[in-house]
């Protein structure tokens, strides 16, 4: 630690300050005492401007050693009487008269030092230079010295997503040698290149790094400039396999595929894409290990896409494939052209109905055994004109098959034993972007049923859904999807009279929801599931033993609202519930069926029930479903046919913002049992199939244009009333 001393001596041949005051005191009567007084005073000045103005040179000098070199200035206040300055040994002192004698003020330094300063009294500015044997000079002497200096040119304080970074230097004047340490290592020497001195650093690991850069003249002086800290980033390195790029796809299904490698190990490899019209993540691909890949199957629209993956490794460190790639879907697409009926006859049975002619085709029949299946559901594909159906037989079996537009194929026994027929243990939807299809059934007695999913060319394995908050054996499955979206909710009627839903997210099953632990029956559909089409919001209505208000739930993507109520319906026994969603709007039509055989409906606007409405108080019969309701796809009117007590012909009245008077459509020949509605996708007419007390399957065809029915058809004579057999879908491609 440097000190700072005022060193007073007596001049030879003099005597000393101490002889020289006490003199003055002696000879107090001979010399006034304010004249010792500003004496003092004065030397305390000029005492403390010698110490500030030593000290200042000295940490001067001091700043200069630790640069390393370089040349500085340091202004000071120089005060009267300085008899000299001695530079040497790490030392500045300064002499200075004190009356006869002197004193000195010196403080210490980091090195040696030369020089010459000045002795005057005054402000001064003083020049201070590390001269190639590394003593700073101080003074006027020095100030014609050029001191090397070393400025950093690379690497930059930032990081580097490679691992060789090249490290420079620029000098102010030539040099003779410049070396780089890296990370405190010994120095390398670097490339000369005029002023610029250079050396590349190659192989770098993932860290964060500092070069010290040191440089020479040919007079010997040595400047040093860091550390300068950088970090390198190793990034996954991410290749796109498949689809190549360019490519035309003649096949609805394409499979995807992309790998990453990365030093640390990569941990997740995205797909992104313009699969939904909008740059968006599409899949995402959990992995583990230092070289991996996913693979993706899509089934997609005709259309031109652009496509790339993103890997993160355990870092967090992520990157995407050079660049992205584009493949085009063209493959053959048969036209949108109407629909598909299903009725049972032994098996099931199958016409095609033609938009453009409003006819029938003849009869054919499904794949299978020939055994009765008395439940048939029938879906159809977002993408082509492939439709699933599936079926549950009298031999306690569930079976699904596939419809290309030309024939049957696929077919596929889901559940051998499934503990009953009286009830339809089955559904089927599609997700309605990627266009799989899904099968969910009832095995045996168990609570938890299975799922399978068609990826447009094979089933997928078996898989289970586990319901925790619901027991007992499956009765009733709905499922729905939801427009636009993967999503598909399943809503499922259990024998211990509750009901719970699970969602669907394209990916996995989510955790079940109890809806209802009492509901009034465990033999009939007493609830229902429908999305409003604009918010994609689901709603599930279901009735409870103790009400005659029936309920509802919202699912809104993410969860589930509280729990509402829909109007009194006047009886609590309410066996049947249908749901029926308007595609142009948000609102939902529910119609319900109770132990009186009473019909009553109620409207969601979007946000709340309107008023209940009973259209009928003596239907056939409440133990099946004799009616249906449907909106038509674009005029935002809705449709509700029903069987009236006794009577062959189907009943129906239409809303468009208030239900019209009871209507007759064409007469069936016997009392009406199921009714089965179809809404056509390219215009507002329907299809409706019923089925009547003598077995028998009747069509007709609902005219929007005339707001009547025609085309009536008795299509099967040979069915069975106790199940509904009937299904029918339009094509939605």
């Amino acid at each position: 630690m440097s000190q700072l001393f005022i060193m007073p001596r007596v001049a030879r041949g003099q005597a000393g300050l101490e002889y020289i005051l006490i003199l003055a005191i002696l000879l107090g009567a001979l010399i006034p005492v304010f004249m010792y007084a500003a004496d003092t005073s004065e030397l305390s000045i000029r005492t403390t401007q010698s110490r500030e103005a030593v000290q200042r040179i000295a940490a001067a000098a001091d700043r200069l050693y630790a640069m390393g070199g370089g040349k500085m200035e340091v202004d000071v206040y120089l005060p009267s009487g300085i008899e000299a300055f001695s530079l040497g040994n790490g030392t500045v002192k300064l002499t200075l008269r004190i009356g006869e004698g002197t004193g000195d003020a010196f403080e210490l330094t980091r090195g040696n030092l030369t020089g010459v300063l000045p002795v005057t009294e005054g402000y001064k500015k003083i020049t201070l230079v590390m001269l190639p044997n590394g003593t700073v000079c101080m003074g006027e002497t020095c100030g014609s010295f050029e001191a090397l200096v070393v400025s950093i040119a690379s690497p930059l304080n930032a990081s580097y997503y490679v691992t060789d970074v090249l490290s420079s230097v620029s000098l102010n004047k030539d040099g003779s040698w410049c070396g780089v340490s890296l990370d405190s290592a010994a120095n390398q020497t670097m490339a000369e290149n005029g002023l610029t001195w250079s050396l590349g650093l190659s192989s770098l690991a993932e860290a964060m790094h500092n070069v010290i850069f040191s440089c020479s003249d040919s007079a010997g002086a040595v400047a040093r400039v860091g550390p300068r800290y950088f970090t390198i980033v190793i990034l996954p390195v991410v290749t796109l396999n498949y689809p190549n790029n360019g490519n035309v796809s003649a096949f609805k299904r394409i499979p995807l595929n992309c790998s990453a490698t990365d030093n640390e190990g990569v941990t997740m490899i995205e797909l992104w894409g313009n699969f939904t019209g909008t740059w968006s993540l599409s899949e995402s691909c959990p992995v583990a290990g230092p070289s991996t890949s996913c693979e993706w199957k899509k089934v997609l629209r005709n259309a031109a896409y652009i496509w790339n993956c993103n890997a993160t490794d355990t870092k967090g460190n992520n990157d995407w494939g050079d660049s992205n790639w584009t493949f085009t879907m063209n493959y053959p697409v048969l036209p949108n052209t109407g629909a598909l009926v299903v009725y049972q006859e032994g098996s099931p049975v199958y016409r095609n109905w033609t938009r453009a002619t409003s006819t029938l085709d003849s009869q054919g029949a499904t794949l299978g055994p020939s055994s009765n299946r008395y439940w048939n559901v029938l879906v159809s594909s977002p993408l082509t004109r492939e439709k699933l159906l599936a079926s549950a037989t009298v031999e306690n079996t569930i079976t699904a098959q596939l419809w290309d537009g030309h024939g049957w194929g696929s077919f596929v026994t889901l559940a051998s034993s499934v503990g009953g027929d009286d009830r339809r243990k089955m559904g089927a939807a599609y997700e309605q972007l990627s266009g799989d299809g899904m099968a969910v059934y009832r095995v045996d007695t168990t609570q938890n049923p299975r799922y399978r999913i068609w990826d447009g060319a094979s089933w997928g394995s078996e898989a289970t859904i586990t319901f925790s908050q619901c027991s007992g054996s499956i009765n009733w499955v709905r499922l729905e999807p939801k427009p636009a979206s993967d999503e598909l909710m399943l809503v499922a009627g259990f024998s211990t009279s509750q009901i719970c839903a699970k969602v669907w997210n394209g990916d996995s099953w989510g955790s079940d929801t109890l809806l209802e632990s009492s509901t009034e029956s465990t033999q009939h559909q007493t609830f229902d599931v429908a999305y409003e089409q604009q918010t994609g919001r689901a709603l599930v209505v279901w009735s409870n033993s103790a009400s005659d208000k029936p309920r509802y739930r919202i699912w809104n993507g993410a969860s589930w609202g509280t729990q509402g109520q829909l109007g009194s319906v006047g009886s609590s026994d309410i066996y049947w519930i249908k749901l029926a969603s308007n595609p142009q709007s948000n609102k939902v039509v529910a119609a319900t069926i109770d132990g009186g055989r009473d019909l009553n409906v109620q409207l969601w606007d979007g946000s709340a029930w309107g008023t209940n409405s009973e259209l009928e108080t003596g239907l056939q019969t409440y133990t099946t479903r004799c009616m249906d309701v449907m909106f038509e796809n674009s005029s935002g009117r809705a449709l509700i046919a029903y069987g009236e007590y006794n009577a062959q012909t189907p009943r129906y009245r239409t809303w468009s913002g208030g239900w019209s008077s009871e209507l007759s459509a064409g007469s069936v020949g016997a009392n009406i049992n199921w009714v089965t509605l179809g809404a056509d996708t390219k215009s507002n007419d329907m299809l409706m199939l019923t089925l009547d007390s003598d077995n028998d399957v009747s069509f007709q065809r609902w005219n929007s244009a005339t707001a009547a029915w025609a085309g009536y058809q008795e299509v099967n004579t040979n069915s069975n009333n106790v199940y509904e057999g009937t299904a029918i879908s339009f094509d939605r491609h």
